[in-house]
């Protein structure tokens, strides 16, 4: 496969990886697995226009997309899926997990289109809604987990909750792990400040059974990939950002016990430097689950500390 136009790298075997970067927003980074010199498999598609970038790429050197694999259904994971669909002759199967698909739908229509702090404009969002709809008619659900076969090789999904309550990582025939968002890296890792988690308890244990794990290599879904003997310490780091948002929870419950719990969530909000996001269910929803966590069991410690 050619690098020519995209960020792509290749990380261990038939197992490669693109990354993509535009002014004011995240890098996304995608999976890739040849097939052969013309097919491929996706590991997710990023947001509409990574997609636009990905079927640019694909035509230039005349490949095909057999196949794509979702970690989870999130804006800037599945978004990509309508443009590449629409641009195919021959669609992909696609393969992830499907309950939360109508859930997903009235989050993002409900939340996002009537917030002002929406950091994602409306052309993504139209996109985001028409994937979410190829997706619940065409994709083989991997709920639960599964093994999935694509041109004689197998891709081994499974659960991997806690940022989402849907997630799922993949394992690529070279033994590389896709880590969707189950796992941060890079920059996106370095300047984190209150990364999305739909349940901070699973989300920990998650990360701790992942640590436990041997793999030759990882691809984070946002900046990159690295060697598979990192991710402990990966992992201890990404805990390590969880622990000080607990201890800012800690902070403001022992100075002034008693407050009420928006309140208090919002001024932790303020704190760290997410002001702007204060009335988006993300950052709500992250940090109730830390306050939720102290109020149970009184302490500065995650489980498992």
């Amino acid at each position: 496969m050619s690098d020519q136009a995209l960020d792509l790298q290749h990380v261990y075997g038939n197992t490669y990886c693109i990354n993509f970067r535009r002014r004011g927003e995240q890098p996304v980074t995608v999976g890739v697995y040849k097939l052969s010199e013309k097919e491929i498999v996706l590991l997710d598609t990023g947001f509409s226009w990574t997609g636009e970038e990905i079927m640019r790429y694909m035509e230039a050197e005349g490949l095909s997309i057999a196949a794509i694999i979702h970690s989870h259904l999130h804006i800037d994971h599945v978004s990509g899926d309508a443009v590449i669909f629409s641009a195919s002759k021959n669609r992909p199967v696609l393969y992830g997990p499907t309950r939360a698909v109508p859930e997903f739908r009235r989050h993002y229509t409900n939340e996002f289109v009537k917030s002002d702090a929406d950091p994602f404009n409306n052309r993504d969002l139209r996109d985001y809604l028409d994937s979410l709809d190829i997706l619940e008619q065409e994709m083989h659900s991997t709920d639960g987990g599964a093994s999935v076969t694509v041109g004689g090789k197998e891709f081994t999904l499974f659960d991997t909750v806690g940022h989402s309550q849907d997630h799922q990582s993949a394992i690529t025939p070279d033994g590389v792990l896709y880590l969707g968002d189950s796992v941060m890296y890079g920059s996106v890792l370095q300047y984190a400040r209150a990364p999305y988690c739909y349940n901070m308890l699973k989300d920990i244990e998650t990360k701790r059974e992942l640590a436990k794990m041997s793999f030759l290599a990882c691809i984070a879904a946002h900046e990159g990939w690295f060697t598979g003997d990192m991710l402990p310490e990966v992992i201890e780091r990404n805990l390590d950002i969880s622990r000080r948002i607990l201890n800012k929870v800690a902070d403001l419950e022992e100075s002034e016990p008693g407050k009420d719990v928006i309140e208090d969530t919002l001024r932790l909000i303020d704190s760290i430097g997410l002001s702007k996001y204060r009335n988006t269910s993300w950052i709500v929803d992250t940090i109730n689950e830390y306050f939720n966590y102290y109020y149970s069991n009184h302490t500065r410690k995650l489980p498992g500390d």
